[in-house]
């Protein structure tokens, strides 16, 4: 078995304290980005994408 591709099935979300930060920490790991960080309309924060060293995509999510 291998990763779903990044456009299909549903993505998990992790809430964190802070995208930036968190992404460093994901590059720093093995991993890359595939969106930086972007805000979501009507004030629900923001969100960023990420592939884990496993090729797994998942998403960062953030208030602020």
């Amino acid at each position: 078995m291998k990763p779903a591709l990044e456009n299909c099935g549903s993505q998990i979300v992790i809430d964190v304290e802070d995208i930036e930060q968190t992404l460093e920490n994901i590059k720093a790991s093995g991993g890359s980005i595939t969106k930086v960080k972007t805000e979501i309309d009507g004030g629900h924060g923001f969100y960023a994408c990420f592939r884990d060293p496993n090729g797994n995509y998942l998403q960062v999510h953030s208030r602020n």
